[in-house]
């Protein structure tokens, strides 16, 4: 046979025999094609490398879907951004859809989980029996089509149906008929199954996953759901039937997993439209745009968003409403007087509730500041005067000026500032009678040092300068 034929037969390898003629002859090397001829050389041959399809560039590689952005949708954007202040757009997240962020590692089956005893055998399960005692050895048996498992010596069993707790006491009852013989069951490779996720979703489709992963998990490897899906009304049907209902709040709200079943062979994980939006921002825990389901009041809404912060002027509590499909209004509530009335304000589809900031200054406070050891805000008691702040003189810092000191009042009910001087040497050195002044809420007392009073010396330039001019020393 020839080098070419005899490479052929040998899958492109040199054979030893063609070895040796090639050294004998190397002239027969140049006759050689060029796929053989690279081949020989340790190259790879052009042809096939040419037909091997080229790696995607690092930004052509297929990766995660876009992070959503509420601002950015038609829905949801058009009908709140046009209404909220800038600083509200910034800080505002559409409650729930953070769950479906894309994450490195966030859409890997979780082939690793260890079953659980609830957990149903069926076809392309592997049961693994593991024996020791009088009899010894790993057996690895896989439930077939017609749901069985052919265990050595012991024949054929089905199983399909049962769960793993039911099979593991059914199968060691079997194994305990051996004398001296102990045993452990586990479960290895787990069946994979095919759902469909539908509906409001990034990326819907058919999709394999692992048998033991639940709705939420098939949910985030279609992207999760769409800006206009909603997060309380997951749907799981099975067979035509809906065979269960999941709220995303629960779980986010509660920690409540109860509703997140795991799926079968078939299913079909369905997210319907939105319902009801509404957005609450200003003095609460956790100011976002919710979706409401069995919420109705203000304070179901001031509840999902963690309640009135410490902050929160519950006096006058603001709702912006689209009213009628016409018109836009604006209304304010008593949220207090509702609480202590038991009366309930109704909260419409598209309402941005504010809760306003306490304003003002303390009611019961004074204010020092300036050339003092402790500058700050101090508790107005009753009987308070200026001599009360200061119990020694070892209360100030060095080179105060004690003569005149600057007490700056507002006088209710326009609260207009009064400007009283106060002589802290008659009140704190001297404790002369009648030179202490009483304070009042929101008093502002500023000690001065002595250098804001001292005349700045002086220096004279005379004589043949260029500029002729009293300058500062």
């Amino acid at each position: 046979l020839c080098i070419r034929e005899r490479m052929l037969l040998s899958g492109k390898e040199l054979p030893p025999e063609a070895k040796k003629m090639l050294e004998a002859r190397p002239d027969l090397k140049d006759r050689l094609p060029e796929d053989l001829r690279q081949k020989l050389e340790g190259k790879e041959p052009e042809v096939e490398a040419a037909k091997r399809p080229a790696s995607l560039p690092p930004q052509e590689t297929p990766g995660f879907l876009p992070a959503y952005d509420w601002r950015t949708s038609v829905y949801v954007g058009g009908l709140f951004l046009n209404r909220l202040q800038d600083n509200e757009i910034k800080t505002l997240i559409h409650f729930g859809h953070e769950v479906f962020a894309p994450r490195p590692g966030g859409a890997t089956l979780l082939e690793t989980l260890p079953a659980t005893p609830d957990y149903v055998v069926g076809p392309g399960d592997e049961v693994i029996v593991r024996l020791w005692g009088r009899m010894e050895g790993t057996y690895r048996l896989t439930v077939d089509r017609d749901g069985k498992i052919f265990f050595p010596k012991l024949g054929t069993f089905p199983v399909a149906g049962m769960t793993f707790g039911e099979l593991r006491t059914f199968l060691k009852g079997k194994i305990s008929g051996i004398a001296e013989v102990s045993s452990d069951v586990s479960l290895g490779q787990m069946k994979g199954i095919r759902v469909s996720v539908m509906g409001e979703v990034q990326a819907p489709g058919w999709y394999s996953v692992s048998s033991v992963q639940p709705a939420l998990q098939a949910l985030s490897l279609a992207g999760g759901v769409k800006d206009i899906g909603s997060l309380r009304r997951l749907k799981i049907k099975r067979g035509g039937k809906e065979v269960g209902e999941i709220d995303l709040y629960d779980l986010l709200l509660q920690g409540d997993t109860r509703s997140d079943i795991p799926l079968r062979q078939g299913d079909a994980v369905f997210v319907p439209v939105v319902g009801k939006l509404a957005a609450i921002t200003g003095e609460v825990r956790r100011p976002a745009i919710y979706e409401l389901k069995r919420e109705r009041t203000l304070h179901d809404l001031v509840d999902m968003g963690g309640g009135f912060s410490p902050s929160a002027y519950k006096k006058r509590v603001t709702v912006e409403r689209l009213e009628g499909h016409t018109t836009k209004i604006v209304l304010d509530e008593d949220a207090e007087r509702l609480e202590k009335e038991g009366r309930n304000f109704e909260i419409s589809d598209g309402d941005i509730v504010r809760v306003l900031a306490i304003a003002g200054p303390e009611e019961n406070a004074v204010v020092l500041e300036g050339n003092v050891l402790r500058p700050g805000k101090y508790q107005l008691k009753p009987g308070m005067t200026v001599g009360s702040l200061f119990p020694d003189e070892k209360e100030f810092l060095p080179d105060t000026f004690f003569d005149y000191a600057l007490l700056t009042r507002q006088v209710p009910p326009d609260m207009h500032k009064v400007i009283l001087s106060v002589n802290l040497r008659e009140i704190v050195l001297e404790k002369k009678e009648g030179a202490d002044i009483p304070l009042q809420p929101r008093d502002r007392l500023k000690v001065f040092p002595r250098g804001v009073f001292r005349d700045a010396p002086k220096a004279t330039i005379s004589g043949e300068a260029r500029m002729i001019r009293s300058v500062l020393q």
